[in-house]
C-alpha cells in the first residue's frame, strides 16, 4: 500500500533569501521608500526590525552593551497586509524607535513605508533588515537559529558568508531618495 503525504512538513533553512538572494543589498538615499513584503519561509517565522551595521564586521549588526542590535534611525509605517491596505497606518518604529513588533507568519504580507535618515557621524552608513524570531516560533531551538555568535552550533557561521537566519538584507544608504515625502493619511 502507498500513502502519500499531501502536506510538506516544516523546514528550517540555515540561511534567508530576498528577492532569491543570500545577502543581498539595495542602494537607498536618505528620504521615503516603499517597500512590500512577503514571508515565504515554509514555517518561520519573522521578527523584523532595522538595525545598525557593524563597521568592523560588515554584514553583521552592531550590538549594544546589552548584548541586542542598535537600532537603525528609520521610521516606519505599516500600510498595508496580504488582505490589502489597512484601515489606517500603523506606525512600527519612530526615528529608530520600535513602538510595537513588527512579526509576520509564514505567507504573510507586509506593505511598508520606510523613511531612512542620515546615518550618525562616525556610523556606518548600512542598515540590516533583522530577524529575531526563534525557530520554531515562539520559543525556538538554538540549532535552527543560525547566526554568528551562536555557541549551540556544530559549524559556527562565518561573519558576511553565513549560514545566517537573522541577516536579511542590507539597505546602504546615499544621497537622497527622489521620492517624495508621503503625505501618511489618517484613514
Amino acid at each position: 500500500m502507498l500513502f502519500r503525504s499531501s502536506a510538506i512538513p516544516e523546514f528550517f533553512g540555515d540561511n534567508m533569501l530576498a528577492n532569491g538572494h543570500v545577502f543581498p543589498f539595495h542602494q537607498v538615499g536618505v528620504g521615503w521608500h516603499r517597500f512590500r513584503l512577503l514571508n515565504a519561509c515554509n514555517a518561520r517565522w519573522l521578527d523584523l526590525s532595522f538595525v545598525q551595521e557593524n563597521f568592523a564586521v560588515p554584514g553583521e549588526p552592531l550590538f549594544g552593551k546589552a548584548g541586542k542590535p542598535v537600532a537603525a534611525n528609520v521610521s516606519v509605517w505599516q500600510i498595508g497586509t496580504e488582505g490589502g491596505l489597512l484601515p489606517k497606518p500603523v506606525m512600527l518604529v519612530q526615528n529608530g524607535l520600535p513602538l510595537q513588533q513588527f512579526l509576520l507568519g509564514p505567507a504573510e504580507r507586509a506593505d511598508i513605508l520606510v523613511q531612512f535618515n542620515a546615518p550618525a557621524v562616525g556610523a556606518s552608513p548600512n542598515i540590516i533588515l533583522y530577524n529575531v524570531a526563534g525557530a520554531p516560533f515562539p520559543g525556538g531551538a538554538p540549532i535552527f537559529d543560525w547566526f554568528v555568535g551562536n555557541k549551540n552550533l556544530p559549524v559556527p557561521p562565518t561573519p558576511g558568508f553565513g549560514p545566517n537566519t537573522r541577516t536579511i538584507m542590507q539597505f546602504r544608504v546615499s544621497g537622497v531618495s527622489p521620492n517624495p515625502t508621503p503625505q501618511i493619511p489618517a484613514t
